[in-house]
């Protein structure tokens, strides 16, 4: 028996999903991970937190779980989530980032369009007793593999590059970040060289791909316990211990507070990149 099999889900809901995991949650506890999600995470695909409506719950949507059968008890080692929408491959029909991306696929999904021509890679994911084995690779792999075996032109990415959150760029643009390059060529950005050098392109980058919205008292117990007496600008050190800290080392956030009206409110950005399905070979 292999040590890994993937778990494909096709065309559900996110809450059609819960149900389907929580039908399997005797038989393999890990999916208690994914059904036991904090509403006020900002780590949570459906967080209330994400301004405006954001109907991820509603989305349909494609979950790939790439699956460890070798220890006593099953548990996933990597997996990934994506949509679809219908694209012209143009930078100017692209969504603003992973928040209209998800509006989008659910407007589309109620409206008489036929077919999509376009997946959209909203989540990729590796635990961390698994990294550094090249499965977020495998899991980019499976999503262009389903896209182009079901007749798609394009996965789409909407990148969020993790040098946002160092202390050292936190005033550099997306657009910039998405420039830098090492000594040997290659982009600084790690999400960058794994795409570039499986074959996608890099598009162009949105400085809102999504908004968070919190109370002082949410923002402080669940992002950062960083005192906040001051409306305005602040730079804040994100909690490890807290849901956004728990992603990251050393990570940092430029936020905007208002205190009359008990807000905190930022951004992620993201850098956009594109896979040619009918062009490009993929393995797993």
């Amino acid at each position: 028996m292999d040590q890994f099999v993937w778990w494909t889900i096709e065309n559900k809901t996110h809450l059609e999903i819960i149900d389907i995991l929580d039908a399997h949650k005797e038989s393999r506890p890990w999916v208690n991970y994914f059904i036991n999600e904090s509403p006020m995470s900002p780590g949570n695909l459906n967080s209330v937190c994400r301004i405006g409506h954001v109907p991820f719950s509603q989305c349909p949507q494609n979950r790939f779980y790439y699956l460890d059968q070798s220890r006593i008890i099953e548990t996933v080692a990597a997996g990934g989530i994506c949509t679809e929408i219908d694209w012209d491959g143009t930078n100017e029909d692209l969504p603003e980032g992973w928040q209209d991306s998800v509006q989008r696929a659910y407007n589309e999904s109620k409206s008489n369009k036929e077919r999509s021509n376009t997946v959209v890679a909203l989540l990729a994911f590796t635990l961390s007793r698994y990294r550094k084995r090249g499965l977020s690779g495998k899991v980019i792999s499976k999503m262009c593999l389903y896209g182009k075996e079901n007749g798609y032109e394009y996965c789409i990415i909407p990148t969020l590059p993790p040098a946002q959150f160092q202390k050292e760029y936190i005033d550099t643009p997306v657009s910039d970040l998405a420039k830098i390059r090492r000594e040997d060529g290659s982009y600084m950005d790690y999400w960058l060289r794994l795409h570039t050098q499986k074959g996608a392109e890099v598009l162009t980058t949105s400085e809102r791909s999504h908004r968070f919205v919190y109370s002082l008292k949410d923002f402080s117990e669940h992002v950062s316990s960083f005192p906040l007496n001051e409306s305005g600008e602040h730079l804040v050190a994100l909690d490890k211990d807290k849901s956004l800290g728990g992603n990251g080392k050393n990570m940092w956030q430029k936020v905007y507070v208002d205190l009359d009206k008990d807000m905190v409110q930022f951004d992620w950005g993201c850098i956009w990149v594109k896979y040619d399905l009918q062009k490009l070979e993929f393995s797993l």
